[in-house]
């Protein structure tokens, strides 16, 4: 995925969820979901994307208030490491869990600052098996570029309520993406040191 692919679908899942600050949505259909988190975005945009620029912590706070509570990050952060992720032990796991989360939010914060989506269309739903679904939907940005991405959810066994644990832009995974990077850190450098990278890296960019 290029740089500016990985910017655009980072920058279109944080919008996603500028509703989500106004009210509660509703989880118990995935079309439904992703549907009522892009009504209205524009204009939401319109006013909030000035203060997000102006302070990038008012970003990666909203985007820690108001999207993980829709995004399944532990499923996330498991399905990146892979087959590891049986070895490595729970203070690992937690750890690490809460190491790609701020990593997400924060490039969900920068992104918002680079680019402008002009309009969301939601096209339609794909399952093709119960408790998974693939939102398709097609982004407009201001400048006339189309850029198609598709929100993968599953239904929680526990609470039956839909959530978003990956996205893909022109058909390439954000979460292979990065299990294809982490593969290779962890392999050279291991679990823990892969850990302190990331919060290393945190800290910088909050210097």
């Amino acid at each position: 995925m290029s740089y500016k692919k990985m910017i655009i679908s980072l920058f279109v899942v944080f919008t996603l969820f500028s509703q989500v600050a106004k009210a509660e949505v509703n989880q118990s259909n995935p079309m439904d979901l992703i549907q009522e988190l892009t009504s209205g975005i524009l204009k939401e945009l319109s006013t909030k994307q000035a203060l997000f620029v102006a302070e990038p912590s008012k970003a990666a706070e909203f985007g820690r208030n108001y999207i993980l509570p829709y995004v399944d990050n532990y499923k996330m952060s498991r399905y990146v490491v892979g087959k590891k992720w049986k070895k490595m032990s729970q203070q690992q796991k937690d750890s690490f869990v809460q190491a790609f989360t701020d990593t997400i939010i924060n490039s969900y914060s920068r992104s918002l600052i680079k680019l402008n989506v002009a309009e969301i269309e939601v096209i339609k739903n794909i399952s093709k098996r119960k408790g998974r679904s693939s939102i398709v939907t097609e982004a407009t940005l201001k400048n006339g570029t189309k850029v198609d991405v598709i929100y993968r959810l599953f239904q929680s066994k526990k609470d039956q309520k839909w959530y978003i644990y990956d996205f893909s832009v022109e058909n390439v995974s954000l979460l292979v993406n990065y299990r294809k990077t982490f593969a290779s850190e962890i392999s050279k450098k291991g679990m823990d040191q892969v850990i302190i990278n990331m919060n290393n890296a945190l800290k910088s960019v909050g210097e």
